[in-house]
């Protein structure tokens, strides 16, 4: 994620601010969670004093969203943070005067496709491996608090595995898909059964006994966000309920509710009846010509084939004046590395110029890094620069790495340069600017690039995964001549960390779907790709839509004039008393009503709240996964200080529970 630049520190102002590297990462975090793009609003505390009413608040400039009133503004979508101290920000996404409107599925063109049953079958997955089974499609759990449900591939013959809690009042279960997850609504082929009779897989509980619903999507249920229910899975197994042991599960498919199309089958659902923890596992989904008819024993390969080989291990290191200030801090940055296995390390730059003493005692730490094995890139970064009047400020930086390494030992040179620049940050992006702040961001980078390549050095670049996708409204976030930026960026550089921030690997919304178009762009074009994992501490975010329209008992925005810009408040429904008051002192407000909301969890996000171990789980799937790619060359981190506190958490907890064993 993005930090403060070296250009910022020279010119005195940013470093002195007492803004904490963890807030400057949760600042920056909110724009990667969301496939949309913003960072345009500047957030305030609350002030309940002068408007009467509890509420976050933020401004901005009516020039950056090409506005010449608020009176224009008629659709605005919000990020409500909230943080574990009970405080609340609001950071500001998206300002328009009409609401987008989604794609009309009448005016779509889509397709289905019949499987060919050779032998009177056809595997659809083994789940064995791979994010994406024969039809292009994936897995996930859905649950509604305070349930819960986590689907993961175990790999080999053990399956998918579904873990589950369900509560009163709440539900969970798993579905997958069987289209192209990929594909744009209008693009997808959607499963026609054919000449298929039955639908088979195979399943076991860990207990025995667990009670599940089966349950069938069409093109225009999934739309809908709802399924039709089949039947309840033991009536389809030879004991009548799912055990211990595998069983097969066979389901005629004239079973499937008359309201559901055949000839577009979207998703197969299981759903948890009862009111119970457990776990069941499933396998080998397919489709059979006949009841008599079997799926193939042999298991056909659904990815790549895995090749060992060592990949590498690298980690965001942003606290380098702390840690050449602490002997403490620097002892647990080579532990880090060491008990981490990190063979790079991306190092935040410090010091006026080469030869002062910061930069000097900044290439004594290069060097202890070197002599523990480990390679180093310089590190800088800020969302500025991407602008054509500071580009001179990050040609510096990287012109002061190069003049360093003519003068020094191999031990104490960089062996790379690595800008963290995130131009999404910057005010206006999402609005009429972001070509503008686009093209001067490439235009940065092909200057970077000649500096580095007459160096002989590496240039490597951090992008948000979400470079080369789509909005919820279908429509492109970051293209530059109808091509993804994502694209733009690996062309002119040697390597990028894709910020492919979620705790889960596999899925539509996994760690494999957020970084494999960039895999497979880099795998073509000679580049190489880190797959980069957060591990700080973010709060919980709900992205609100704000509409005209007024809706009974929904939150409000109000929106008024501020100086040259417009200022924000969100206000709760349950608020009313707020709500006058906050009319009564800004009788000229606009009022927004809330239409939409998505919540994205901080546990989606980072490893912070999770242990170690699962850490190290999510990295080895992701390595046998993506590993098979040459241009996956390794896993970074984000970032030292938190991953440091994560190993030591999980190991005094794995202290505590030996002791309590004892």
């Amino acid at each position: 994620m993005w930090k403060w630049g070296v250009a910022d520190v020279l010119t005195s102002a940013v470093r002195g601010s007492t803004m904490s590297v963890v807030a400057r990462v949760a600042r920056a975090w909110v724009l990667c969670v969301m496939l949309s793009c913003g960072g345009t609003g500047t957030t305030r505390p609350p002030t309940s004093v002068e408007l009467h009413v509890q509420g976050p608040t933020a401004t901005a400039s009516l020039a950056d969203w090409r506005l010449t009133s608020v009176s224009d503004i008629g659709f605005v979508t919000v990020a409500l943070l909230e943080h574990g101290s009970g405080n609340a920000e609001l950071s500001l996404y998206d300002v328009r005067k009409e609401a987008p409107k989604r794609v009309d599925a009448s005016a779509r063109v889509w397709r289905s496709e019949a499987p060919l049953l050779a032998s009177g079958a056809y595997v659809v997955s083994r789940f064995d491996r791979g994010n994406y089974n024969r039809l292009g499609g994936t897995f996930g759990s859905f649950s509604k608090l305070p349930s819960a449900g986590d689907a993961q591939l175990i790999g080999g013959s053990s399956g998918l595995r579904f873990r589950y809690r369900r509560a009163k009042d709440g539900f969970a279960g798993v579905w997958l898909h069987l289209f192209d997850d990929r594909a744009l609504p209008e693009e997808r082929t959607y499963l026609h059964t054919g000449a298929a009779s039955h639908l088979t897989f195979e399943i076991r509980g860990s207990q025995g006994g667990e009670s599940l619903t089966l349950a069938v999507a069409d093109r225009e249920w999934l739309e809908r966000g709802d399924a039709r229910t089949i039947g309840d899975i033991g009536s389809y197994l030879p004991t009548g309920r799912v055990g211990l042991d595998w069983q097969l599960v066979l389901v005629p498919l004239s079973d499937i509710p008359p309201e559901v199309e055949h000839e577009e089958l979207a998703s197969l659902v299981l759903k948890v009846n009862s009111l119970s923890a457990g776990e069941v596992s499933i396998r080998n989904l397919g489709l059979l010509a006949s009841s008599e008819a079997r799926l193939p024993l042999e298991p056909a390969p659904t990815t790549l084939v895995s090749r060992k080989r060592a990949l590498r291990r690298a980690m965001w290191v942003w606290e380098t004046e702390d840690v050449l200030a602490d002997d403490t801090l620097r002892e647990q940055l080579l532990a880090t590395c060491s008990a981490n296995a990190i063979s790079d390390v991306f190092l935040q730059v410090v010091g006026a110029a080469p030869g002062s003493v910061g930069w000097d005692a900044m290439l004594g730490l290069v060097a202890d890094l070197h002599a523990a094995g480990v390679r180093v890139e310089a590190l800088d970064g800020s969302p500025k620069y991407s602008e054509a009047e500071h580009h001179d400020s990050a040609l510096g930086v990287a012109k002061a790495v190069v003049q360093s390494n003519r003068s020094q030992s191999k031990a104490h040179q960089f062996d790379g340069l690595r800008f963290d620049i995130e131009p999404y940050l910057l005010p206006g992006f999402s609005g009429p600017a972001k070509h503008r702040i686009l093209q001067e961001y490439l235009a940065l980078l092909d200057k970077l690039h000649k500096v580095a390549k007459a160096a002989g050095l590496p240039l490597g670049a951090d992008i948000p995964f979400w470079f080369d996708g789509f909005t919820r409204y279908h429509e492109p976030i970051a293209r530059v001549a109808g091509r993804p930026v994502s694209e733009l960026v690996m062309d002119r550089v040697d390597n990028v960390a894709v910020m492919a921030y979620r705790t889960r690997v596999y899925g539509p919304d996994g760690v494999i779907a957020h970084a494999i178009d960039e895999v497979e762009y880099a795998e073509s074009t000679g580049k190489a790709v880190f797959i980069g994992l957060e591990t700080g501490p973010l709060p919980n975010e709900h992205v609100r839509e704000f509409v005209r329209s007024p809706r009974k008992g929904a939150d409000r925005l109000l929106v008024w004039p501020e100086g040259g810009g417009f200022r924000l408040i969100h206000v709760r429904a349950a608020d009313s008393k707020g709500l006058a008051a906050a009319l009564a002192a800004q009788p000229r407000a606009r009022v927004l009503y809330l239409r939409a909301e998505t919540i994205a969890p901080a546990s989606k996000i980072t490893f912070n709240r999770k242990s170690a171990a699962q850490l190290e789980q999510a990295t080895l799937r992701i390595v046998e996964e993506l590993g098979p790619y040459d241009a996956t060359v390794g896993v970074a981190i984000h970032a030292f200080g938190s991953l440091h506190t994560l190993g030591h958490r999980s190991s005094d907890a794995a202290a505590d529970s030996a002791d309590a064993t004892r």
